[in-house]
């Protein structure tokens, strides 16, 4: 039985850190960072500068360790505040499932804390939005099958061209690209960036079947398709009214 309890002073955060750097963590995350008395860091994918945030004495890197070594950290440590830090948000890729599992396990109280996606700071630097009236209502967060498989038929996804972000597939390119191609119309667009929120941010964007070569490196690449459009909402549409408006 998973179960959070809220205020109480000894528990485990699970935080989702946002694409990379502090400027992009909730306050309620930063706090749990800085008044954690043991930190466990993503450091393949959360910016070691982070851990600046806090004064906690123990601090482990989650990259090397096994899910046996996180479950001791914890067992070793249920009297003090442990903050867990996962890159991104807490609700996609971050393995938490399993790392919740080990807090119920062990008996103790536990709390999540999202993050700003990857996704959705990258739309932000790009200046768009994803869902665009008349032209798409959805986005597709998804990557390409690996040793992680994927159950779903992504190519469906694909088929109905909405706004999609393919994670964890940076390492082949050509194949998402291949597959984008294959189901998006002449007015997609392709964005490509690389460590997002951080100093070596790196974005191009330009239509996707322009794409041709790409030289992003295998990690930290994510891919963002969409199309654009000029279509008004009826939100603020002075003929349409609501509860709010008459």
């Amino acid at each position: 039985m998973f179960f959070t309890v809220y205020g109480v002073k000894k528990l485990i955060s699970f935080i989702g850190c946002g694409p990379g750097s502090k400027e992009f963590l909730t306050l309620k995350g930063y706090d749990r960072i800085k008044n954690a008395d043991v930190i466990i860091y993503a450091g393949s994918t959360v910016d070691h500068l982070l851990t600046d945030i806090s004064r906690a004495e123990k601090i482990f890197d989650s990259s090397s360790m096994t899910l046996e070594d996180i479950e001791k950290v914890f067992s070793d440590h249920k009297s003090f505040k442990i903050a867990r830090m996962h890159s991104g948000d807490t609700s996609l890729y971050s393995a938490i499932n399993e790392e919740i599992a080990l807090a119920d396990k062990n008996s103790i109280a536990f709390e999540v804390i999202p993050g700003i996606s990857a996704y959705s700071y990258f739309a932000s630097q790009l200046g768009i939005e994803l869902t665009s009236p008349g032209i798409c209502q959805s986005v597709v967060l998804t990557r390409l099958n690996g040793r992680t498989p994927v159950p779903e038929n992504i190519e469906k996804f694909f088929g109905e061209q909405p706004s999609c972000a393919v994670y964890l597939s940076g390492c082949r390119p050509y194949e998402v690209l291949s597959l984008l191609k294959k189901y998006y119309d002449k007015d997609a667009i392709l964005a490509i960036g690389t460590h997002l929120a951080r100093e070596q941010e790196r974005i191009e964007v330009k239509p996707l079947h322009s794409w041709h070569e790409i030289n992003f490196p295998p990690n930290l690449t994510l891919f963002l398709v969409f199309r654009k459009g000029s279509i008004k909402s009826c939100l603020y549409d002075k003929n349409f009214s609501h509860g709010m408006r008459k």
